[in-house]
């Protein structure tokens, strides 16, 4: 089967940060993105999120650059052996310098995932 995309991808594991809000707070969970373009993404979550559901997340890139992005999920996949493929949508997004120390904390800190 031939690949129907024609957006260039960036291909992971890539670092990412996300953040949800609703009515009981905000909740901030790492993760790895499986690929990265310049319309959206697709990670792997334990955790269900519903469709629609807006999100912030903060990508490392191999270049050592950081996309900063806020997106709506647009599609949910259920995993084999547990688990949750989830599409995000970026309705804005920004590349931000390699010099952005804080971010580099956020995704390189204690909760950082291991791969």
């Amino acid at each position: 089967m031939s690949e129907r995309r024609s957006v260039v991808r960036i291909d992971g594991p890539l670092r990412l940060q996300l953040r949800r809000r609703d009515t009981g707070g905000v909740f901030d969970f790492a993760s790895i993105a499986d690929n990265v373009s310049r319309w959206g993404l697709y990670t792997r979550l334990l955790r269900r999120l519903d469709l629609g559901r807006c999100l912030f997340g903060l990508v490392s890139l191999p270049t050592g650059s950081f996309l900063a992005a806020r997106g709506r999920v647009v599609r949910l996949e259920r995993l084999d052996g547990g688990g949750w493929g989830v599409a995000v949508h970026f309705t804005s997004a920004r590349l931000l310098p390699t010099h952005t120390h804080q971010i580099r904390d956020v995704l390189q800190g204690p909760d950082a995932p291991d791969y």
